[in-house]
C-alpha cells in the first residue's frame, strides 16, 4: 500500500499445553508508514490432534471464512509452519482467494 514500509516487523508466540491437547498461537505486525506506525495483533486457538515426541499438529476449525488454520511444529528445528485447509462447508479453490466487499 502506498505509504508504507514492507516488510514490517513480525513476532510470533506458540505455547503448548500437552495436559490440555491445547496450542495458543499469538501474532503481532508493527507496520511503519508515512505517518507513524500501526499494530496488528491477532490470537488463534488449536486443539491438538496429534502430538508425536518431535512434531505436534494442532487445528483451529473455521478460523476464516469456513477454512481450517492447520499448525504443525518442528520440535527438533525449532520451528513452525501454518497451512489453510477447507472446512466441513467450504467449497473452492484453495490456491487463490477472492475478496469480497468494498476495496480498502
Amino acid at each position: 500500500m502506498a505509504g508504507y514500509e514492507p516488510p514490517g516487523t513480525n513476532a510470533v508466540e506458540i505455547r503448548c499445553v500437552r495436559a490440555q491437547n491445547t496450542c495458543t498461537e499469538t501474532y503481532a505486525s508493527l507496520l511503519q508508514h508515512d505517518t507513524g506506525l500501526d499494530l496488528v495483533a491477532e490470537v488463534f486457538s488449536y486443539e491438538v490432534i496429534s502430538w508425536s515426541e518431535t512434531q505436534p499438529e494442532a487445528v483451529a476449525k473455521s478460523a476464516m471464512a469456513g477454512r481450517h488454520r492447520v499448525l504443525y511444529i518442528d520440535l527438533i528445528g525449532q520451528g513452525a509452519t501454518m497451512k489453510w485447509l477447507p472446512g466441513e462447508d467450504c467449497e473452492g479453490d484453495m490456491t487463490a482467494a477472492v475478496l469480497v466487499g468494498d476495496p480498502v
